[in-house]
């Protein structure tokens, strides 16, 4: 079976890049899964036909810990693959089993370690990843949790609040009161004193989840957020290869069926989003404002060039006093305004209502 996807990956490439003249890639993410289970060749392959130089400035491939041998490595190392990410979870040993993982925590620790030397001095990057507000955690064993994580120093991480998914094992085992979550007021307590220990151990807190040593941000991971464009193959991968056309792949079975035909960027393997300039401008302050850096002040003067930002978004900034800034850099949430992103949305877009009218196309 993975031979076949990779070939279609590599048919899929090689229409998307021909219609839009895609040339070298900066920056290169293998995810949305676990690519790190297919064999090396099959990866070699793969970089192969995508044409990859090495002269990319950032290749990310995504893994779990279990699947972190050291052919691999080898493998990452001669392919000029600079950066893993790994998903880790947690670092307690009863968590881990209650989520079902492969791997416990000394497999982690060990997987770990492996990363931290392949690393080594070599420019090269990793990052791990870590829940908070699982059934079973509470406040003590989460920041005990994210202690132990801490004491790992990895130069990138994510820090995520559990969303319980509809239609998932963890969804039905809450919902058939088998497992509880931990009280909210318990963990909101926890991911604050949490935050505050983040930052203490010398870490940015960059983007809503994301932290990193400095200089060391996830370069690919910036593109969606400064709403960039970006080629994604695959079943279910979203591309986004100009302002106002998003198309997003369907399901694996379509796509090793699909007619080549169907592969081009309106054809009918996708499903197509376009988007008006009311959709664009909502979704660019949306992303922007999940990073520290914000909505620039170019920004600002191309989304608003007749308002002036002190007057279109005085009701917000004195609302959200404390959490969010305008200065000659722009508009930014600070890191606690970062936890309050969803809320501070709903209110732009509340008072957007006031400078646009909606119901006529901008």
């Amino acid at each position: 079976m993975s031979g076949r996807y990779i070939d279609r990956l590599i048919l899929q490439h090689e229409i998307l890049s021909r219609e839009f003249s895609t040339g070298e890639y900066g920056t290169i993410y293998l995810g949305g899964g676990t690519p790190s289970l297919l064999p090396p060749k099959e990866l070699e392959r793969l970089f192969r036909g995508l044409s990859v130089t090495g002269r990319e400035e950032e290749i990310t491939l995504e893994v779990n810990p279990e699947s972190l041998t050291d052919e691999l490595l080898d493998c990452c190392t001669s392919l000029g693959i600079n950066r893993i990410s790994m998903g880790i979870q947690s670092l307690n040993e009863g968590i881990l089993k209650k989520m079902g993982r492969l791997a416990g925590r000394e497999d982690n620790l060990r997987a770990i370690d492996k990363l931290r030397r392949w690393a080594g001095e070599m420019n090269r990057s990793w990052s791990i990843d870590l829940i908070f507000g699982f059934p079973g955690q509470s406040e003590s064993s989460q920041l005990t949790d994210l202690d132990e994580f801490l004491a790992q120093n990895p130069p990138h991480f994510s820090l995520y609040q559990l969303t319980v998914e509809e239609d998932t094992l963890l969804y039905r085992n809450c919902q058939e009161n088998r497992w509880a979550l931990p009280p909210e007021e318990e963990m909101e307590d926890a991911w604050e004193k949490g935050i505050v220990r983040i930052e203490s151990a010398g870490y940015e807190r960059y983007e809503i989840s994301s932290y990193c040593r400095e200089g060391l941000r996830s370069r690919h991971n910036m593109i969606y957020w400064n709403r960039g464009i970006w080629l994604g193959l695959g079943a279910g991968a979203a591309s986004m290869m100009n302002v106002n056309h998003r198309f997003t792949g369907t399901t694996w079975k379509r796509f090793l069926e699909a007619d080549p035909s169907a592969l081009v960027s309106q054809g009918d393997f996708y499903e197509h989003e376009y988007l008006n300039r009311r959709d664009i401008l909502i979704e660019k302050i949306m992303m922007c404002l999940r990073t520290r850096r914000g909505l620039s002040k170019e920004d600002l003067v191309s989304l608003f060039p007749k308002d002036k930002p002190e007057v279109l978004f005085a009701d917000i900034l004195a609302r959200w006093k404390g959490k969010i800034i305008l200065d000659r850099e722009g508009l930014r949430l600070n890191s606690v305004g970062l936890d309050w992103h969803s809320a501070v949305m709903v209110d732009i877009l509340l008072d957007l209502d006031k400078y646009f009218d909606y119901n006529t196309p901008l």
